[in-house]
């Protein structure tokens, strides 16, 4: 199955499928730390996620009820195959609804996938990430056949 990305406001990226379906979240996140110790490296993420966390919690109140959002993700449909107007409405207005069912387990799956210390600057910028549950749970058979 097609799957697309849309790049939205505040450096969200949302992977979808062609039936609206969410597959998965990437955003960034940078905080000031120092780390001085091989613990505050972890700590340091786990802040990132928490920063993270309160920066979604925004975007899902600001950016997805928007109705600018639906155009986004039309937009991003416009090098598929899906070349109805309506079938891309439609597709965009299942994953509004996906984001909005799935708003908790979205933020609560976040992760970072990398990250990037600046010694210089005492900054962490971290990549996160957040998959649906199917993704993640996969993802979990593939690591336990290992």
């Amino acid at each position: 199955m097609q799957q697309y990305v849309a790049e939205t406001p505040g450096q969200v990226f949302i992977k979808f499928n062609s039936r609206g379906d969410f597959v998965e979240l990437a955003t960034f996140s940078s905080v000031e730390v120092k780390i001085d110790h091989p613990s505050a490296l972890k700590n340091a993420e786990i802040i990132a996620i928490s920063e993270g966390r309160k920066n979604l919690l925004v975007y899902f109140e600001e950016q997805i009820n928007n109705p600018n959002f639906i155009d986004l993700i039309e937009q991003s449909l416009n090098t598929s195959e899906l070349s109805n107007k309506e079938i891309k409405r439609q597709v965009a207005l299942k994953l509004q609804e996906n984001l909005i069912l799935n708003k908790i387990e979205i933020l609560n799956s976040l992760y970072v996938n990398s990250s990037q210390y600046d010694r210089k600057a005492n900054l962490l910028k971290a990549t996160l990430l957040s998959e649906n549950s199917i993704k993640k749970m996969w993802n979990k058979i593939k690591q336990i056949t290992k």
